[in-house]
């Protein structure tokens, strides 16, 4: 794909009523010629909105608009070259977990999670936070005394809203660069890719930090295909064992995604996979509903059963939606 046409997808998929200031970020270095160069020399997978987004307004302190966006790139060009190479997009949106409650929820008994690209581990803590569906219809709040955020998503009538939070006993996350939660350089990248906007995603982020500080999930290091296999040795034999991932696979070639997919359906596990229709289409392909580009697909061992939002802000069950037993 042609560096100009990502960042007009980027435009109209993504951003477009999610965040106007990215959506004219976006469509500013559709056209700029000058900002493509600086793009276009850059390895190919570098080239992402979220990054370069993301390190401008790391470096900058904050995300500029319009010319005063080009000017900072154009003074800056080797500093925010270093730093596209350095940094990757580990965009850690622990709202999600509020699109995995409905599958999540209905495994009886202990689960353990596994997270695939977990970058600070914030989705692995789902049994830590607190959720409401459809404005005050639906609300679950944990046990825990630790504050939580409170994830507000909509649910249209064909998604069974969860019961119960889910008893997690064992949790684990691998992500080739694993972030500390600890480390204000690692938080502070993972706060300049949360969009400008949008201020509740930043106070929930925060709020999820304390907690992973608290809990401290492990994040093994190391590459899906290699590391995997070792990484949930230790599961607990009384537990379900759930592989999830969520914005993660489109950073990773074709071939991988498929070797993945292989390695995990032959691994006694529930394969809960949260990316867009695009990396799977023959997933994509078994519902006869019309798929939008604006919204992951949430898949079950690879049967479709929801288009939710990016963000986590959304949950919408699939009319034909076919869910494997959880048990």
């Amino acid at each position: 794909m042609q560096t100009c046409e990502l960042y007009q997808r980027f435009a109209l998929e993504e951003a477009r009523n999610a965040s106007p200031i990215l959506e004219q970020l976006a469509n500013l270095v559709a056209q700029n010629d000058r900002l493509l160069g600086f793009l276009e020399s850059l390895p190919p997978h570098k080239r992402q909105p979220n990054l370069f987004f993301g390190v401008v307004r790391l470096l900058s302190g904050e995300l500029l608009e319009g010319d005063s966006f080009a000017a900072f790139v154009d003074q800056h060009q080797a500093q925010i070259f270093t730093t596209m190479l350095d940094k990757r997009t580990q965009t850690n949106e622990p709202a999600r977990a509020a699109t995995l409650l409905p599958i999540l929820a209905q495994i009886e008994g202990p689960i353990a999670l596994m997270e695939v690209g977990a970058a600070a581990g914030l989705c692995l803590l789902p049994d830590y936070y607190s959720y409401q569906y459809n404005q005050k219809e639906h609300r679950l709040t944990p046990s825990h005394i630790h504050p939580s955020p409170l994830f507000q998503c909509r649910a249209n009538p064909n998604t069974p809203l969860p019961n119960r939070i889910p008893d997690v006993i064992w949790r684990r996350g691998l992500d080739v660069n694993p972030l500390d939660v600890t480390s204000t350089n690692d938080m502070n990248w993972l706060r300049a890719l949360i969009w400008p906007e949008q201020s509740t995603r930043l106070a929930h982020f925060n709020l999820a930090v304390d907690i992973a500080c608290h809990v401290k999930p492990v994040i093994d290091p190391g590459d899906l295909l290699e590391q995997l296999l070792g990484s949930i040795q230790s599961v607990p034999s009384d537990a379900t064992l759930v592989i999830f991932h969520s914005a993660v696979l489109a950073y990773t070639p074709i071939e991988v995604r498929e070797k993945f997919r292989l390695m995990v359906g032959e691994i006694d596990c529930h394969w809960i996979s949260n990316e867009h229709p695009r990396l799977f289409p023959d997933i994509a392909d078994k519902t006869q509903t019309t798929l939008s580009n604006e919204h992951f697909l949430l898949a079950v061992n690879g049967q479709p059963i929801a288009e939710t939002g990016p963000h986590g802000q959304s949950i919408d069950w699939l009319p034909d939606a076919q869910l494997p037993s959880m048990n």
